[in-house]
Parts: C-alpha cells; structure tokens; sequence
C-alpha cells in the first residue's frame, strides 16, 4: 500500500487469486500515521481485519434465501404459512450463515439454558424467581454475545433467579 501523504490512504490493489490477495491484504493491511510528541519517522502501525469476500458473499446469498422462504413475492408481506421443507432450507441457510461468521472469526454466543454468572460479559435486563432452582441461569437471550477482532459486543439476557424466603413472604 503506497502513502501519497500522511494523511491519505489508498486501498491496496488486490490480484486475481484469492488466496495470494489474503496473503497481501494481511501484510499491506496497515494504517500509517504520525505520532505526535514522537520522533520523526516512527509510526504507529494498526493492523486491520481482513474479510474474505466468498465468506460475506456466503451470509449475502443466504439472507437472500431466506427472504425468498419467509416473505411473499408480490405482496413482500410475511408468509402466512410455510411449507415444511421450506423451514428445512431456512434452517440450513441460517447454519451456513452461521458458518460463514466463524470463518470470518466472529464468534455468536448464546447463553440460554446455561448457568448465570455475574461474571460474564452479558448486561440482565430482567431477573424472574424461580422455584426448583438452587442457583442462576439464563432464561432467554434476547441479544447474543459477539466476540469478533478481538472485541467483546455484550448480549443480554433475561435469567432466572431461585425464589428466597423473603420471594414466598411476599406472595
């Protein structure tokens, strides 16, 4: 990737073959700038994420399909009804999706049904008591957990909490 100036930066140019333009797209894939109060001619360098086009073109095609399944083609309404092995396909669509997001290293993260614990990255939105139970666990996900670039996006949940006696007081 060439720098005309230090403040512009143009896209590096990729070859035919995919796995050549990986390789390039994660050597060139670096921003340059000035660090100022630094000496001159050091630079910080960021490495960027490098995203395979047949991966996004996988999630792309797939939403498409499912689209396709799940609405009507004039009217672009819901579908009232859906034939079964309509939902089979929706199915394996949703699961190459899926797929296609782990090869691009994003990591979707469910939590329901597994115990709670406060430690970890999901924000409680609501909190239900719960006979039967002796600790915490996740009752509903209503937005996943997405660790991608080494980031962590919280979710959140809805848990179940076991009921106290302060809980059958009340009732």
């Amino acid at each position: 990737m060439k720098i005309q100036n230090e403040n512009e930066i143009r896209s590096p140019e990729y070859p035919a073959g995919i796995e050549l333009a990986r390789e390039l797209a994660k050597r060139s894939a670096e921003v340059k700038k000035d660090n100022s109060g630094m000496s001159p001619g050091i630079k910080t360098v960021v490495t960027l994420p490098v995203l395979d086009p047949n991966e996004i073109l996988t999630i792309v095609i797939n939403m498409w399909r499912i689209k396709g399944k799940m609405t009507d083609s004039l009217s672009k309404q819901p579908k009232e009804e859906i034939a079964k092995e309509d939902i089979k396909k929706v199915a394996r669509y949703l699961e190459s999706i899926y797929n296609a997001f782990t090869q691009l290293g994003i990591e979707i993260i469910d939590r329901t049904g597994e115990p709670f614990d406060y430690g970890l990255p999901e924000k409680v939105v609501a909190t239900i008591p719960q006979e039967g139970i002796s600790k915490e666990r996740v009752l509903e996900t209503l937005r996943p957990t997405v660790k991608w670039n080494n980031h962590i996006y919280p979710g959140e949940v809805e848990i179940a909490t076991p009921i106290t006696k302060k809980d059958k007081r009340k009732k």
